[in-house]
């Protein structure tokens, strides 16, 4: 994947020494960068972002998974 491609992710959110993860089912784990993203820390979300370097995503959006499962 390219840098500055757009992604969408589902999984689960941690914390961890190099902060904010987005774990996802096959165990790949994104590093997040952007604001106010600490409150979902530990649930599962769907995140949309831009691919930086080192595997970074620049959050766009994120929401809970459990809400947005409706509208597709």
């Amino acid at each position: 994947m390219p840098e500055g491609t757009r992604h969408t992710f589902t999984g689960k959110l941690h914390t961890t020494e190099s902060g904010l993860v987005l774990r996802l089912s096959d165990k790949r784990e994104w590093k997040l960068a952007g604001a106010g993203l600490e409150r979902f820390e530990g649930q599962r979300v769907r995140v949309e972002g831009m691919r930086g370097e080192d595997d970074i995503l620049y959050v766009t959006s994120c929401a809970p998974a459990s809400k947005l499962s409706a509208r597709f």
